[in-house]
C-alpha cells in the first residue's frame, strides 16, 4: 500500500506549480495523511528544516507543512527539529505560552512581515525566550499586543552565545522589545540587526551585564509608550558593544527627559557610531559613569 501511495504522491508532486496548484491540494492532503497512516516516511529532504503553518491555511500548505496547528506547534516543531531550522509560513500564529528558542543551533525563521507571533489573551510571558547557543531568529514579526506581562518583552534572551535577532518587526511589547540580561558579566558575542521596533511599552533594546554585542542597521520608532521615562537602547554594566548605523526616533511626546541612547554604569569599549537621532529634544546620547566610550559621526535631526 505504501508503495501505491508513494508513486500517487510522486506524480502529484511531479507537477509543475500551475498544473497541481490549489486543484491537487485536498488530493494532495488525504494522500499523505493515508501516506503516513500507512507508516511510510515522505521523502522530503525536511529531516532537519520542520515547517509550521495553522489552520487557516490552504490545503496545498498544510499539505506541504509539518505541523498546521499555528502558535500551539512551534514549541513541538522546534523539539523535532534539534539543530536544524524551524520555518513559519505566513499568517498570524497565535500562541497562549512564549515560545521556546532552547535549543543550540536553531534557526526560527518567517518569510518576513507576514508572518506573525502574536500573544494571545492570557500570556504573561515574553513572545520569544532564548536560553541555548547559536540560535537565530529572523525574518518574521512578534506582536506583544501590549498585554498586561510580567515578563512582557518581544525577545527575553537567557542565556548562551551568539544569538542573532535579524530582519524582525516587534511592536506593542508591555516592556521591553528585545532584552538582553544575563544576570551576570558574561561573554555574549550576538547580533541584534535589521530590526524594527515600533508600539515599545518600555526600552527598545536592553543590554545590560554582556559583553560583545553588535547593535546595528535598526529602525527605533516609538518606545516608551508605556514608561514614558524609557529608552530606545540602553547599555548598562556591558563591555565590548557597538551601536552602529541605527535609525532613533526621539519624539519628546513619549521619552520625557531622556536619551534615546544611553550608555552608563560601568560599562566600557562601547562605540556608538553613525546613528541618526530624528526629533530628540535633547542631544540624544547620554554617557554616565561609563569608560572608553567612541562617540562620533552621530547625526542629530528634526522629522521631516
Amino acid at each position: 500500500m505504501v508503495q501505491s501511495i508513494e508513486a500517487s504522491l510522486a506524480q502529484l508532486l511531479g507537477y509543475t506549480s500551475q498544473q497541481s496548484a490549489e486543484a491537487s491540494a485536498a488530493e494532495l492532503l488525504a494522500l499523505v495523511q493515508q501516506f503516513n497512516a500507512a507508516g511510510g516516511v515522505l521523502p522530503f529532504g525536511r529531516s532537519a528544516t520542520k515547517v509550521v503553518t495553522h489552520p487557516a491555511a490552504s490545503a496545498l500548505r498544510q499539505a506541504q507543512a509539518d505541523y498546521v496547528l499555528g502558535g500551539p506547534d512551534i514549541n513541538a516543531a522546534i523539539a523535532a527539529a534539534g539543530a536544524g531550522k524551524v520555518e513559519l509560513t505566513e499568517g498570524p500564529f497565535t500562541i497562549v505560552g512564549r515560545v521556546d528558542a532552547d535549543v543550540a543551533k536553531l534557526a526560527l525563521a518567517g518569510q518576513g512581515p507576514s508572518s506573525i507571533i502574536k500573544n494571545g489573551a492570557g500570556t504573561t510571558t515574553p513572545v520569544v525566550r532564548v536560553a541555548a547557543d547559536d540560535v537565530t531568529v529572523c525574518f518574521m514579526a512578534l506582536d506583544g499586543t501590549r498585554l498586561t506581562a510580567t515578563d512582557g518583552h518581544g525577545i527575553s534572551y537567557i542565556s548562551g552565545l551568539r544569538p542573532k535577532f535579524l530582519n524582525l518587526d516587534i511592536k506593542s511589547t508591555y516592556k521591553t522589545g528585545i532584552n538582553i540580561a544575563p544576570g551576570a558579566l558574561a561573554v555574549v558575542g550576538g547580533e541584534i540587526a535589521h530590526c524594527r521596533l515600533s508600539d515599545i511599552g518600555t526600552h527598545a533594546l536592553n543590554i545590560e551585564a554582556c559583553r560583545k554585542m553588535k547593535i546595528h542597521h535598526n529602525d527605533i520608532e516609538t518606545y516608551g509608550a508605556r514608561i514614558a521615562a524609557s529608552i530606545g537602547i540602553v547599555v548598562n554594566g556591558s563591555e565590548r558593544i557597538s551601536i552602529n548605523e541605527n535609525d532613533l526616533l526621539g519624539d519628546a511626546s513619549l521619552v520625557v527627559a531622556n536619551f534615546p541612547i544611553q550608555v552608563k554604569a560601568a560599562s566600557r569599549n562601547v562605540r556608538v557610531v553613525g546613528n541618526t537621532i530624528i526629533d530628540a529634544d535633547d542631544d540624544g546620547i547620554m554617557v554616565s559613569g561609563a569608560s572608553v566610550v567612541l562617540v562620533a559621526e552621530n547625526i542629530k535631526k528634526q522629522k521631516e
